[in-house]
């Protein structure tokens, strides 16, 4: 199943919505955006605040609920990080979608916003707030939206709520999750607890078709994919305020992850019409991790009324993995191949101290200093068959210890001459040393870069507004790539990647223009965004020379740096109420994200795409809260298009079809609410298509072609909460 969705059904939703916003634009008079029930307008259109009245039309239960209730919010939850930001950014200035707890972000990384969302019960929330653009007065930048949720003081106390969810797989077996979170207090210390437990099952069937190079199929391998993953978790969340009114709070998380893996390949040679077994090849994963994480913030607000706001994060995490490979051929005994085993460990601990002065109506400055320390051990080893008998393999840069202590200086200045008009100008200074101490490597060096950034907000009417940004961006390197690993392709079994020494951050010079419609009377949102990045040093798959166990020169891929590269995105998305249709309560939403990206390739010089980016990608949705037992329906279709990657010795593209999710809730009685779900309904065909060359890609030498289908299995769920 092949549909272009992306050039019908999403772009005439998208094409429609914006068709009804320039209509409602000629329609609107005098500018003047309607209000409905349960919502407000605020600093000329920017701030709109949802009442809880707003929600008493739906069923809803968490602050999570009402964020979706509202359109064009929904998409704030599509990758569980709650609008967290760029992951990739350095520090805690991040730009994107952020959604605060009473005007603070939660100060902390794998204890995410999206989750806190599912804690905090509804009847806790007093009001949310969607701002627009670029506010003052925030210790957040973001170019896209800003969500306030405002609870009442702190969180109310002596609530809680749970939730228990069975899941069944396309292969009958189950599993499921289950939490429990309670809030409540101790004098002036407010608490709100939170554990879970949870067991899932990843599926995925595949076939692989091997080819020579003049298209004569001679192999064909049948695959069979089995993850299973077991997770328990602790979140606390506390909050104590002071008798002169500052406030404290403290967020902590601890959880561990146990995963394993079983992949069966049989694989069978063709000659002409025949196909014989030759051998089996049977893959098992094993890990397991560990993690915890601390984090807080203060604030405090002067007799002047200037506020020092400080924060600061401590995450600690260990793991490890091995991966063993058996081949049983045809007729023969089972026999160990190949292990791989790695093991690792990280912390980071950020301190990020702010002060905000000079504040008048037109005008605010923030001044501050973040100070973090990261470290990251990491160590690999691997053991090949020898006659029988599993032997060591001697690697270059096995082991290594990157350590990381940077500092970053930074100012902001917002300057809103006019009601319409708001500028916003900042500058981080970041200086760093990064070092790396292993067997084969001790390294130290030194950086600093220069970020500035500028952003504009202007209010064409109440209801529409226009955004841009330039802004240098520096993204945070993943100390893994440091030391050498393995590839877990089960054709590629053997091949080693380099570490390298020498990786420095990507950089960007990131040219921005936003244009946002609110339609009236809350009938929706539209949004058109285009970005332009000038990248240097793009972090990719590179050559790299190494001196092997013999002594001798010889070329590994690793993780490397890229000169220049270039993107361009363009991203439409409009969310709507059926209104027009007597649908007051249903909406659909859509989105379509374009990508042209250009890169040298570092293997053959030739002009390439960036590796691993989907040329487009595309979701449509569409959800109805009924008032019969509160009952909501909907569904979700979605798309990634083609995507390539290339390495020393192949190039390969990916494509999936379109995916479908289903869900559908009702209120059985008062406080419980059931859920059906339905993930991978479709069970949507992938296909990647590889061209794999005879030892360097650069000789252009073709070995073979290999073309593998692959399908992933569907996902049941029953969930049901209450709160208590």
């Amino acid at each position: 199943m092949h549909l272009n969705l992306p050039h019908t059904v999403s772009w005439a939703v998208l094409l429609a919505t914006l068709l009804v916003a320039i209509e409602a634009d000629a329609q609107e008079s005098a500018d003047v955006v309607e209000s409905g029930v349960g919502i407000t307008l605020a600093d000329a259109g920017n701030r709109v605040i949802y009442s809880p009245e707003y929600f008493t039309a739906y069923n809803v239960v968490t602050a999570r609920d009402q964020l979706e209730r509202i359109p064009g919010l929904q998409e704030l939850f599509e990758n569980e990080n709650g609008g967290g930001g760029n992951d990739e950014q350095r520090g805690f200035g991040n730009s994107g979608d952020q959604i605060l707890i009473n005007g603070k972000r939660l100060s902390g990384k794998s204890n995410d916003i999206g989750s806190a969302m599912d804690r905090i019960q509804a009847r806790q929330v007093v009001r949310i707030e969607v701002i627009r653009g670029t506010v003052a007065g925030l210790d957040v930048r973001s170019q896209g939206r800003v969500v306030n949720v405002v609870l009442d003081g702190t969180l109310v106390t002596g609530v809680g709520s749970w939730q228990a969810t069975v899941d069944k797989y396309v292969d009958d077996a189950y599993g499921g999750s289950g939490e429990v979170s309670y809030n409540g207090d101790i004098g002036a210390l407010n608490y709100l607890l939170s554990v879970e437990t949870q067991t899932r099952k990843d599926i995925e069937e595949r076939t692989d078709l091997f080819f020579t190079p003049a298209l004569t199929l001679f192999e064909r391998q049948l695959e069979n994919s089995r993850e299973n993953t077991r997770e328990h978790a602790l979140t606390a969340n506390t909050s104590y305020t002071f008798t002169n009114g500052n406030i404290l709070n403290l967020n902590g998380r601890y959880a561990h992850e146990d995963e394993a893996a079983n992949e069966t390949s049989d694989r069978f040679r063709v000659v002409g019409s025949q196909q014989n077994f030759v051998n089996n090849l049977f893959i098992r994963d094993s890990s397991l991790s560990r993690e915890w994480e601390l984090g807080g913030d203060y604030e405090h607000t002067l007799t002047n009324g200037n506020v020092f706001t400080t924060l600061f994060v401590y995450t600690s995490s260990s793991g490890d993995e091995d991966s063993a490979f058996s081949v049983t051929p045809a007729g023969g005994r089972t026999l160990l191949r190949e292990l791989q085993v790695e093991s690792s460990q990280a912390s980071e601990k950020i301190v990020r101290g702010t002060y905000q002065w000079g504040v008048t109506e037109t005008r605010s400055i923030q001044s501050g200093i973040e100070v973090a320390l990261n470290e990251v051990s990491k160590r690999v080893n691997l053991q090949e068959d020898n006659n029988g008998v599993l032997e060591p393999v001697a690697l270059f840069n096995p082991d290594s210890t990157v350590k990381e202590e940077r500092l970053e200086a930074f100012t902001t200045y917002t300057w809103q001459p006019r009601s319409t008009l708001l500028l916003e100008g900042s500058l981080d200074l970041e200086f760093s040393e990064l070092a790396q101490q292993g067997s084969d490597v001790s390294r130290s060096r030194n950086f600093f870069f220069a970020r500035p950034r500028l952003v504009a907000r202007f209010d064409q009417t109440p209801s529409t507004q226009w955004r841009g940004r330039i802004e240098r961006r520096v993204d945070q390197l993943d100390f893994a790539d440091f030391v050498a690993s393995f590839s877990d392709d089960d054709n590629r079994i053997g091949v080693i990647s380099a570490g390298n020494p020498e990786l420095v951050p990507e950089q960007a010079w990131e040219y921005e223009l936003a244009w946002e419609r609110r339609l009236p009377d809350d009938l929706g949102v539209v949004s058109i965004t285009g970005v332009y990045s000038d990248i240097r040093d793009s972090i990719s798959s590179v050559p790299l020379l190494v001196r092997n166990e013999n002594g001798v020169d010889e070329i590994r891929t690793a993780t490397g740096n890229i000169d220049k590269a270039k993107a361009f995105e363009i991203s439409l998305s409009g969310s709507m109420r059926l209104t027009a249709l007597g649908l007051r309560t249903a909406v659909i939403e859509g989105s379509v994200t374009l990508l042209d990206t250009t890169i040298t390739d570092p293997f053959t010089g030739e002009k390439s795409a960036i590796n691993y980016r989907d040329d487009y990608t595309w979701s449509l949705g569409f959800r109805h809260d009924t008032s019969w037992r509160n009952l909501s329906y909907g569904m979700t279709a979605y798309q990634d298009g083609p995507s390539t990657e290339y390495d020393i010795d192949y190039t390969e593209e990916r494509q999936k079809d379109t995916e479908l999710e289903l869900f559908m809730e009702m209120q059985l009685i008062k406080n419980l609410t059931m859920q059906l779900t339905v993930e991978e309904t479709l069970r949507a065909e992938s296909e990647r298509q590889r061209r794999q060359f005879d030892t360097y890609r650069s000789t252009g030498v073709l070995e073979r072609l290999e073309s593998r289908t692959a399908r992933q299995g569907r996902e049941v769920g029953l969930s049901v909460r209450g709160v208590f």
